[in-house]
């Protein structure tokens, strides 16, 4: 909200795009990864790339390449974001003094990428050579030493992490699945499912499916098996929401699967089916009424449907809700 905000006033005020900071940009990128909604999330990374903030604030300039990295690592290109966030090593920023903030933020970046590329003991060794300072960072080095096999370690910074209420909701989904694969590890496979849905409900609000795509092989093994887990999150995307055996066995006069919907259009048809209004949807999603319709068109013919309730009934019949 902060960051459209600040584009809104800079707007009203006729203030050249080459000469806004970059930071609101990069604010609703992130939060766009978070979201898994890479396509807008790219279009504000190269809004802010254009800003001549970019080149000169080195705090900017550190962000834009960070969130680079994530992109490469969610579009499955982990190698790719380890170049790229080594050639920002090595690029002259000059600061004031060390900020613990850039750090921390090079430090997860760089764990992530490693994770991703499945070598977990070199995400290890990044908070090794670099202490952790936030609770976000030290939320990742957890994450990192489970994947590595440390998980009595993991659990232990876990615990010494502030009060939920004192971090943001990114971070405390991190947490719980941090936790629920270090218990899953140990044996615990009713904790383990107890948190995850912990995780589920917290993430929900925000839509945030990063996490959970990211979480590793655990994590869909243990929804594979518990599908109930998922069954009132049909927000998240399909790979970690496996359809129900029943859905996949339905009665021929269902008809043959239909094209997918994009992550966008899921989120219109799980609003359609809180049978919310255009408008509320397209004030819910920040989107304007008329993309929403565009959505809405979309669904129906995607679902072979002509109205909402037949879209959303044959939502459910597919498993999709």
């Amino acid at each position: 909200a902060h960051a459209r905000g600040a584009i809104a006033e800079a707007e009203q005020s006729g203030l050249p795009v080459s000469e806004r900071t970059g930071m609101a940009q990069l604010v609703l990128a992130a939060v766009a990864i978070d979201r898994d909604d890479l396509t807008p999330a790219q279009g504000h990374l190269d809004q802010a790339a254009a800003t001549s903030a970019a080149s000169r604030d080195p705090v900017v300039a550190v962000e834009l390449a960070i969130l680079r990295s994530r992109m490469l690592v969610a579009r499955g290109d982990p190698r790719a974001a380890l170049l790229a966030l080594d050639d920002m090593a090595k690029q002259p920023l000059v600061f004031a003094e060390p900020s613990p903030w850039v750090s921390d933020r090079i430090a997860m970046a760089t764990a992530a990428a490693h994770l991703a590329d499945g070598d977990p003991k070199a995400a290890v060794k990044v908070f090794e050579e670099q202490r952790s300072h936030s609770p976000e960072s030290l939320a990742a080095e957890a994450r990192a030493r489970v994947a590595a096999g440390d998980r009595e370690r993991a659990l232990g910074i876990l615990d010494e992490l502030p009060e939920p209420q004192d971090r943001g909701p990114v971070i405390e989904v991190w947490v719980l699945l941090t936790r629920a694969q270090a218990v899953d590890a140990l044996g615990d496979a009713a904790a383990a499912e107890s948190l995850v849905l912990r995780a589920l409900t917290a993430a929900r609000p925000h839509h945030l499916r990063r996490p959970f795509l990211e979480a590793g092989p655990w994590l869909r093994r243990l929804m594979l098996h518990r599908p109930s887990l998922a069954r009132e999150h049909a927000w998240l995307t399909s790979t970690l929401s496996p359809q129900p055996a029943a859905s996949r066995q339905r009665d021929e006069s269902v008809g043959p699967s239909p094209e997918p919907l994009s992550t966008r259009e899921r989120d219109v048809l799980e609003r359609l089916a809180q049978l919310m209004s255009t408008e509320e949807i397209a004030a819910d999603l920040h989107l304007s009424v008329n993309t929403v319709k565009t959505h809405l068109k979309s669904i129906y013919r995607k679902l072979s449907a002509t109205r909402r309730g037949e879209a959303v009934r044959r939502a459910r019949e597919l498993g999709l809700l």
